[in-house]
């Protein structure tokens, strides 16, 4: 029961205590185990699908340098359609080639012929939730090892000593050997052999913007903070594409380093204006240093107020209120 609590998980829910023979063994959930292992850092994700025999027709699996699966899931399952196997993929994050495992049910059979609850004997087919574990724990095998990933592994390879018994007939892929470019705690030292610049403002402003007229402008010379605000959020979306744009990562850092320092400076300037009875410009009157405008961000839709006096990006710098009602 102690043991059963320790993983964190609900009883009944995420983690369950199966008796096998007279010894009482703490089993968990696989897509709790796929949790876990995310949660220690092993994976962005990891995800589990049985395949049948109605799916075959859109089924492809491609390895080599880019690895990946096409799989459409029937939307009418055809009835007498049987289970054909089932694959795991582990995303390990942007700019790596996620882990895939596939194994067709001839192979998930030879492990599960070994299994004290769940062989061929007393479950004539394989519940497809069986398959995807199984995948789940073959596709844990394969990731980059890591300190805070061993005791989840280790877990899972205890659950499976007492689930299983005998000797596996299909050979156990080897766990991947952790790559030269990330350390035991599992951070990415790319690059590390050039001295990484130490992310503050000065760095920031360095950024340049990826796109539009401005492109190649350092992002030091924007002014307008709901400019940055519009970048933060078009980098964001980037960063969660597969092939999203390769610079997101920095865009985001940089934007919320500049973005309270932008905020900082227009609160003053608004305090000096309305200490010295000025009226404040529009924030998208001026976006960069040298006077010119920034174009509207991909996919974003104008986010300027026109009822507070505000033009869109790319017009031109607005006049305050006051300064056009004539005679005032």
């Amino acid at each position: 029961m102690c043991r059963a609590l320790g993983t964190g998980g609900v009883i009944g829910k995420d983690v369950y205590i199966v008796p096998f023979g007279n010894q009482p063994t703490v089993m968990t959930d696989y897509r709790f185990e796929a949790k876990l292992v995310v949660a220690a850092g092993g994976a962005r994700s990891i995800d589990a699908t049985p395949v049948y025999s109605d799916e075959l027709g859109s089924f492809r699996i491609t390895k080599g340098s880019a690895p990946s699966i096409e799989h459409s899931p029937a939307i009418r399952p055809d009835p007498k359609r049987e289970l054909v196997g089932a694959y795991a993929i582990a995303f390990l994050g942007f700019n790596h080639a996620p882990i895939i495992r596939w194994m067709p049910l001839a192979e998930i059979e030879a492990i599960r012929v070994r299994s004290r609850e769940w062989n061929p004997q007393k479950h004539a087919k394989c519940p497809p939730w069986y398959a995807c574990k199984t995948a789940i724990r073959q596709v844990c095998k394969l990731l980059p090892d890591s300190p805070k990933l061993r005791p989840i592994l280790a877990q899972m390879r205890d659950e499976e000593a007492a689930e299983l018994a005998g000797e596996a007939e299909f050979p156990v892929e080897a766990p991947a050997a952790r790559p030269a470019t990330v350390d035991a705690d599992g951070v990415d030292l790319e690059y590390e052999s050039e001295p990484k610049p130490t992310r503050d403002a000065t760095w920031a402003a360095t950024i340049t913007i990826p796109f539009g007229e401005q492109k190649g402008k350092p992002l030091g010379d924007v002014r307008s903070v709901s400019y940055l605000n519009a970048m933060g959020s078009w980098a964001q979306k980037q960063a969660e594409l597969p092939e999203g744009f390769a610079g997101a990562r920095d865009l985001i850092d940089a934007v919320a380093i500049l973005l309270p320092i932008r905020k900082a400076e227009r609160e003053a300037e608004k305090a000096a204006q309305a200490a010295a009875e000025v009226p404040v410009a529009p924030d998208a009157g001026e976006v960069f240093k040298d006077g010119s405008t920034g174009p509207v961000l991909p996919g974003e839709v104008e986010h300027h107020n026109a009822a507070r006096g505000e033009l869109p990006l790319g017009d031109a710098p607005a006049k305050p209120r006051d300064a056009v009602r004539g005679g005032r």
